[in-house]
C-alpha cells in the first residue's frame, strides 16, 4: 500500500473532513481518558493503577483499533 492509499484511506474514514465528528470524539474520549487516569494516580496511586487505568487504558485501545478497522 503506497502513501497516498493510506492517506486516501485515512480521509475516507474520517468521513473526508480533517475536523469532523470522528476526529472531534477520538479528541474528546483522549481528553476525558487523560483526565481520569491523572484523577485515578493521584488520588488512588496503587489501587488507580491496577483497578481504574488498566480497564480504561484497554477501553481506549479497542475504541481507536476498532475505528481504524472498520470506521465505527
Amino acid at each position: 500500500m503506497t502513501r497516498k492509499e493510506i492517506k486516501e484511506k485515512a480521509r475516507q474514514q474520517l468521513g473526508m473532513q480533517i475536523f469532523g465528528d470522528t476526529w472531534l470524539w477520538a479528541v474528546l474520549v483522549a481528553f476525558i481518558f487523560s483526565l481520569i487516569v491523572s484523577a485515578a494516580g493521584t488520588i488512588l496511586p496503587a489501587i488507580g493503577i491496577l483497578i481504574i487505568i488498566g480497564p480504561l487504558r484497554y477501553g481506549f485501545k479497542t475504541m481507536f483499533l476498532k475505528q481504524a478497522r472498520d470506521g465505527e
